[in-house]
């Protein structure tokens, strides 16, 4: 892959095979917890969002692999119910309506992205929670024809191509942050932003930087793009808060 055909990808596995190893645990359960988010209406069961929450606390090292665990169990067990529902066709709008299940690809996603907590997650991984989590977000948006259900999932693969770039920025322009950039009100906007998940600070924060002397341009650029993604694990809050 080309640097030209990374800007311009939108094809996140494509996006994911290229990065290989160069991708972190952190920033692949990172990209799995945002894809989800983004199919957040789909995921009706609390098990499900507790899975995703619980996967989003871990790679912060705030809960345990036990915690983990269990949660992706319970996200599982909703998993197998939506499937047996769709073995049977005569219950499914039966069960879909009295339990509210969840469309299987929605359910599958929020265990995936809770799973693989005692091994490293394989970079293999990571696609698998993308297509799913595109698959329940053209179930959820899909018309009456199948043109626009394939419409809709190459709508959210573009989208999740747009996560990966916030994630893991140019992997062709690597980035050497001056610590000195980091001052106390770059770090309270990031800060601010990280634990908020509300992105809407970035200008200001490139204002910080450059008033702190940041003159590196993919930095300043990335926080002023309007049509910028921004989520955890987003590469320029990283950089000022340490965490890669």
């Amino acid at each position: 892959m080309t640097e030209a055909e990374w800007l311009e990808c939108g094809n996140p596995g494509e996006m994911l095979e290229f990065l290989g190893r160069r991708a972190n645990h952190r920033q692949l359960r990172l990209f799995g917890v945002a894809v989800c988010r983004r199919i957040w209406g789909c995921l009706t069961h609390h098990y499900s969002r507790r899975a995703v929450i619980a996967a989003e606390q871990h790679a912060d090292g705030l809960v345990d692999e036990h915690v983990l665990k269990s949660r992706q169990k319970d996200a599982a067990a909703v998993h197998q119910m939506v499937t047996d529902a769709d073995i049977f066709d005569q219950r499914k709008a039966a069960v879909f309506e009295a339990v509210q299940l969840e469309p299987r690809d929605a359910a599958n996603a929020a265990t995936s992205v809770a799973a693989r907590c005692s091994e490293p997650w394989p970079i293999y991984y990571a696609p698998v929670v993308g297509e799913r989590a595109a698959s329940a977000a053209a179930w959820a948006g899909m018309g009456a024809t199948l043109e626009s259900y394939q419409a809709v999932g190459l709508a959210e693969s573009a989208a999740q191509a747009n996560l990966l770039r916030d994630i893991f920025g140019n992997p062709f322009r690597p980035v050497e942050f001056d610590p000195a950039w980091r001052r106390d009100t770059a770090l309270t906007l990031a800060r601010q932003m990280y634990e908020s998940r509300e992105f809407s600070a970035m200008p200001i924060l490139a204002d910080a930087l450059q008033d702190a002397g940041c003159d590196n341009e993919d930095v300043l650029n990335h926080c002023r793009d309007a049509n910028a993604t921004h989520v955890r694990g987003c590469w320029v809050v990283d950089l000022v808060l340490e965490k890669v």
